[in-house]
């Protein structure tokens, strides 16, 4: 297990804590609810590459994966599924068109939330 579990457990484990481990957060958006989808935005500033992560979530150890974490190696677990789960992009160019030309209504997400996000990270890339 990698010392950032442990920490991010110690302190409590949120969903943040965990994806600010993967990157520098640009942009996020979340549905705000009981339940629903949490979409981010990375930069990995060691390999200036960029990356784009979405899951769900629930407000129960039923339908929500950190809810079910019991220990630190539990937590350890996610964070290598939610890893694993990041679209790499070579660049923010290559990030943006993903975003612009994905189809929200096709996919989980609430498509107003995916085209809000869409244009947050528009933005936020472009000042970098």
């Amino acid at each position: 297990m990698h010392n950032a579990a442990k920490e991010i457990w110690e302190d409590g484990p949120t969903y943040d804590a965990i994806v600010k481990e993967f990157g520098t957060i640009i942009c996020e958006a979340h549905t705000q609810d009981w339940q629903g989808d949490s979409l981010y935005a990375l930069k990995d500033l060691s390999a200036s590459t960029y990356g784009f992560l979405c899951f769900g979530w629930g407000s129960c150890s039923g339908c929500d994966a950190l809810e079910a974490c019991n220990t630190a190696e539990d937590l350890q677990e996610l964070m290598d599924t939610l890893l694993s789960e990041i679209i790499p992009f070579d660049d923010k160019e290559s990030l943006c068109s993903f975003l612009k030309e994905h189809d929200w209504e096709e996919t989980f997400v609430d498509t107003k939330l995916g085209e809000d996000f869409t244009h947050k990270t528009e933005e936020a890339v472009t000042c970098q």
